[in-house]
């Protein structure tokens, strides 16, 4: 193995090792937008008299899901998931239930030119687009 991936594997334990704060330390903004100051589907709408009796046991998606509007290189998540639409359903089946996830929902060919960007952004993981290797499994199970 050469030195050079011994250099990013050992940064990648150290920096998976850190705590938030030891890892915020290390951030290249310091602007930066926590997910807990985005608030959710349910606290930006006005309650509603009938919703209060069909609230569901896990507290339903409007507890789970945010919209946000603005430069995603400030975002503190876990995770980015770069997919097509209807590729979404199949990150989700990889993605651990604790990780805060952003999905990008743009055209494959309308992104790349983003990567160079990515090392900018607070992650501590990143999944892009597994359109082309899913396509090879699938036929080469179906072929065997």
């Amino acid at each position: 193995m050469s030195k050079k991936k011994k250099d990013w594997k050992t940064e990648k334990e150290r920096l998976l090792r850190l705590d938030r704060e030891e890892r915020r330390k290390e951030y290249r903004r310091q602007d930066f937008v926590s997910l807990d100051s985005i608030s959710t589907l349910r606290q930006d709408s006005r309650p509603n008299d009938e919703d209060e009796g069909s609230e569901l046991p896990g507290g339903g998606l409007r507890d789970k899901v945010s919209l946000y509007k603005g430069d995603i290189t400030v975002l503190e998540l876990d995770a980015i998931v770069n997919a097509e639409f209807c590729q979404i359903f199949l990150f989700q089946r990889f993605v651990p239930p604790l990780c805060n996830v952003a999905v990008c929902t743009q055209p494959t060919h309308a992104v790349r030119g983003a990567e160079r960007l990515l090392h900018l952004l607070l992650l501590q993981l990143m999944l892009t687009t597994l359109l082309q290797l899913w396509t090879r499994l699938s036929l080469s199970t179906a072929v065997s």
